[in-house]
């Protein structure tokens, strides 16, 4: 199952930071990348709250991978888990 750290990881990967700006410049441009990149339909939503976790990474001072975790994985996984809730 692909989640939104799946997208998050994906925008700020290395590989693809040539990019990063223009794929983080608005939550469309977010779910546009989501779409036309992973195959990956996000809601207004989960698109703005990636977005957020994502620009608080870039904008910064981390340096190793528990960082990473605690302010990316952690905090769209349990978004994620709560939106599952919601509509359970």
């Amino acid at each position: 199952m692909t989640t939104l750290f799946d997208v998050a990881e994906a925008v700020l990967d290395s590989a693809a930071e040539e990019f990063r700006a223009i794929n983080l410049a608005s939550v469309e441009a977010l779910q546009a990348y989501a779409e036309n990149g992973m195959d990956i339909e996000l809601s207004d939503d989960d698109a703005e709250k990636t977005l957020e976790v994502c620009r608080f990474w870039t904008d910064g001072e981390f340096h190793g991978s528990n960082d990473y975790f605690h302010h990316v994985e952690t905090p769209l996984n349990e978004w994620e888990e709560a939106g599952k809730k919601r509509l359970a």
